[in-house]
């Protein structure tokens, strides 16, 4: 579903919906779309549950999308995944429920609206309902399920915005951020090989069987687990292109011929008078009572409004809200603004969920309906893939049925559909075969049921309109190799692990001997160290002018000559390990901070938006942390 998503979907709809489903938002199952779940809970926030099917559903997604996260299976790391992926969960609630405790609100007219402009919703420059309810089928939303998980989204996003907006930097706090960003720092540096320890290894034979034997080192000593596959392929691209005859078209364009005819637009002004909870309270009655009365004695509409609006967006530009097409605005406003038709028409009072609205016909604008000829081809192209996706999906249905009602066998369903029932070598988790690099296949293949049960998987969707259903043909499990098989590598493992240890201490060692001289001058200083350089052969260099984003230096090196204080307080040498399992000393030997008269106003304005940014996420981290901590939370570990 997540490709389908990413494939289709642009813009806001895209990255809201991948929110939606991906950490750190919860996936929710189908029982939960359709109200009917009743399953345990794994938890509870504020007495609102969270379902174990939904945790379930949700951690397969997350075990799929992760290829790495997929081959934990140590006891350990699976319960460590999932007491994280529950706090996920738990502070996705937390995120809704602060939203709409302190009053934030979106409005659906709000969420449909949107839907109705997000073109993979949108046949013919129109939304389509149809393109949308297969949608919502084909990723298993009902319509109510969509807009409240949409809604939600957009809830917790308003109250991160608000603490964005609030955020604020003083002047001296911008110079600050500016010259820390910004410092150059001269370094002092040394590389400590883990290769000049070689000759202090010993490897005894009683070392390596216990390395061997040990539990922990298993996975690294062990055949990786593989299959080989059984698989039917479905695409509608492998379809047969459908018949469409003219006549078919002809009567489409007569039947949908309003599809075509090109939206008409109305420019539309307003005057709003804001109603508390939605209620027309007696004062806000009286007021557009007396606005009727005074637009029918003839005073100008834009007058009322520089005097009654109480939009401020539109208050000072006569209430012009701009140019709409009927689908655009939402459905209370464009029923009444589109009954307008000649300029300078004013509707009835219309009621919303912000307020009370009259509303002016300003301007309108209609272009002539294309003929039938210049829209045949479109519409046979379009009537054509009409009938290749319904043939799919009764294909895929079928597929489905097939290979539920014969679970350990695909050549019934692929002799039913004109499949061919293909085969793959063995392939393991981290040398996939072919399409089966594809996550969730690769997730579906080493799953219980098909590895375990030797069932059918389910109808797996790849991308749209293509599906596969797989099952094992042959399984061979990890196998722990044989002892003088690995003889050899267990001795590198060890011989790494003990050149790695040997070079830590001597570095520790020498970092303390270093941070004990109380020598503050430079030169002094540097004279020291080379002293002890030459003593226990260690070759000092040094790093001059180095910036936070700069690539001389290795990155855990500079991230730990940032860390470090500036030398004028106390310099201080460093050990920092390498990933290699070399170790490094650092210190710093300089510190330059930028005059700060450098900053140019658009640096300024940049380095706030930064400040403002980061200072917005802290509050509304603080504010979520409160939240939680009042908050009545319970788990049920029991159930992971």
């Amino acid at each position: 579903m997540l490709e389908s998503i990413r494939n289709h979907a642009k813009g806001w709809l895209a990255y809201v919906i991948v929110i939606l489903i991906s950490i750190p938002f919860a996936l929710w199952g189908i029982g939960d779309y359709l109200g009917y779940t009743k399953a345990p809970s794994i938890a509870s926030v504020n007495g609102e549950d969270i379902s174990e099917q939904t945790f379930l559903r949700f951690y397969q997604q997350l075990r799929t999308q992760d290829p790495l996260k997929a081959q934990e299976t140590d006891a350990a790391s699976e319960t460590a995944l999932k007491k994280n992926l529950l706090e996920e969960l738990i502070a996705e609630r937390l995120q809704v429920q602060s939203a709409q405790k302190i009053g934030f609100y979106i409005s659906d007219h709000f969420i449909t609206g949107r839907i109705s402009r997000e073109s993979i919703f949108q046949s013919n420059g129109k939304f389509s309902r149809a393109l949308f309810e297969r949608w919502l089928q084909n990723n298993d939303f009902t319509e109510q399920s969509f807009i409240k998980k949409i809604k939600e989204s957009f809830l917790a996003q308003q109250t991160q915005n608000f603490y964005h907006s609030t955020a604020f930097v003083t002047p001296l706090e911008l110079e600050e951020f500016y010259q820390r960003l910004n410092q150059k720092r001269d370094v002092l540096y040394a590389i400590i090989s883990k290769e000049r320890f070689q000759n202090k290894v010993t490897l005894s034979e009683e070392a390596l069987h216990a390395f061997y034997e040990h539990e922990q080192n298993s996975k690294l000593l062990s055949t990786e687990e593989e299959v080989a596959l059984e698989y039917l392929e479905l695409s509608a691209l492998d379809l047969p292109t459908p018949q469409v005859n003219d006549d078919e078209v002809k009567k489409h364009f007569e039947e949908n011929v309003q599809l075509y005819a090109p939206a008409g637009q109305s420019k539309i002004a307003h005057l709003l008078l804001l109603t508390p909870n939605g209620k027309i309270t007696h004062a806000v009655s009286e007021k557009i009572t007396g606005i009727q009365k005074r637009l029918k004695q003839g005073e100008s509409f834009e007058k009322l409004v520089y005097e009654f609006s109480e939009d401020a967006a539109t208050k000072n530009k006569k209430g012009i809200l701009g140019w709409f097409t009927e689908e655009e605005l939402p459905p209370d406003l464009a029923k009444a603004a589109f009954k307008l038709k000649s300029p300078g028409e004013l509707s009835e009072p219309v009621q919303t969920s912000h307020g009370v609205h009259i509303l002016k016909l300003v301007d309108k604008k209609t272009t002539p309906a294309p003929s039938f000829d210049s829209l045949a081809q479109r519409i046979k192209s379009q009537l054509e893939q009409e009938k290749r996706t319904a043939l799919f999906f009764e294909k895929r249905d079928e597929l489905a049925e097939k290979t539920y009602e014969h679970p350990n066998d695909l050549t019934e369903a692929g002799a039913s559909l004109g499949l061919t029932v293909k085969t793959s070598p063995f392939w393991s988790q981290t040398k996939p075969f072919g399409i089966f690099s594809i996550p969730k296949l690769k997730q579906a293949a080493f799953s219980a049921p098909v590895l375990q049960e030797k069932i059918n998987s389910e109808v797996i969707e790849i991308e749209p309109e293509h599906v596969v259903v797989l099952r094992i043909k042959e399984h061979k499990p990890s196998t722990l190799k044989p002892y003088d098989e690995v003889k050899s590598k267990i001795a590198e493992e060890l011989t790494l692990q003990q050149k790695s240890k040997f070079a830590e201490e001597f570095t520790k060692t020498v970092v303390q001997q270093l941070n004990q001289t109380a020598i503050t001058d430079h030169a002094l200083l540097e004279n020291k160290v080379g002293e002890m350089g030459k003593h226990l052969s260690i070759e000092w260099k040094k790093q001059l002018n180095e910036g936070r984003f700069d690539a001389h230096l290795a990155p855990p090196i500079r991230t730990a000559v940032f860390d470090l204080p500036a030398p004028q307080y106390k310099r201080v040498f460093r050990s920092v390990p390498l990933e290699s399992g070399d170790q490094a000393i650092v210190a710093i030997l300089h510190d330059t901070l930028p005059l700060v008269k450098e900053i140019s106003t658009a640096e300024r304005d940049q380095y706030r938006q930064l400040l403002e940014a980061s200072w917005g996420r802290t509050g509304y981290a603080l504010f979520i942390q409160d939240f939680k901590s009042k908050a009545k939370i319970k788990r049920k570990l029991e159930n992971l």
